[in-house]
């Protein structure tokens, strides 16, 4: 399956229902191109024997490379050529390294605010413990808890759940959020930058004081103010 010098090609859903492709894959000169998140999370990518059964060379803008058919591919064979794309897709070892970094699944908390509204008390949380970066955090409605939690500092997550009428005030920090983002008539007060990265069919129904940057989004969402 080949991909090339198409400036118009901004993703790849059109082939998101592939599973299997028998003799590589090459993404070559396409200048608006900026993730591969939209290829099918079951793709395999079968090598012909040739070194470069994967070729990702010249993509301006690509930066999201690390998911899991092209992870896996590089994990069994790693016989690649990718060269020239933006930071994050630029090499095999860039690409690898994030690979490796990814978050494993299960880790996942809930706010209850006993402790007042610190978002960096573990006694504010269920199971007890501050939410890291693979942490996927669920903020319950503000009438089922206490308090609603304030951020102290930058919050980087593993996903986000914010139920109907859920309250977060970021205090003007930055919230960055992998994976799940999903935000269910919920409000987001004071937030300097928010960015999703890598996340799967978000939905955004809430009131949010700031744009939301979504870097390599896998399914179109909707924001509704």
């Amino acid at each position: 399956m080949e991909f090339h010098s198409n400036n118009s090609l901004t993703n790849l859903t059109g082939v998101g229902n592939i599973t299997t492709i028998g003799r590589g894959l090459w993404i070559n000169n396409n200048d608006n191109l900026d993730s591969l998140g939209d290829l099918n999370n079951n793709l395999v990518i079968q090598n012909t024997g040739n070194i470069d059964s994967v070729r990702i060379i010249d993509n301006d803008q690509l930066a999201l490379c690390s998911f899991a058919p092209l992870c896996n591919y590089l994990s069994i064979d790693g016989r690649a050529e990718i060269d020239n794309n933006a930071t994050g897709c630029s090499s095999i070892s860039e690409i690898t390294t994030s690979c490796n970094n990814n978050c494993p699944a299960g880790s996942e908390k809930t706010w209850n605010g006993q402790n007042g509204n610190n978002w960096n008390d573990p006694d504010n949380w269920t199971p007890a413990g501050i939410p890291g970066t693979c942490t996927k955090v669920t903020i319950p409605p503000y009438g089922d808890v206490p308090n609603t939690p304030l951020a102290s500092d930058n919050i980087t997550i593993g996903g986000l759940v914010m139920e109907n009428e859920a309250v977060l005030d970021m205090n003007g920090h930055d919230l960055n959020v992998t994976r799940t983002f999903r935000l269910d008539g919920s409000t987001i007060f004071a937030a300097n930058n928010i960015t999703a990265t890598r996340v799967f069919e978000p939905t955004v129904q809430s009131i949010i004081w700031k744009e939301i940057y979504m870097p390599g989004l896998w399914r179109p969402f909707c924001i509704f103010l």
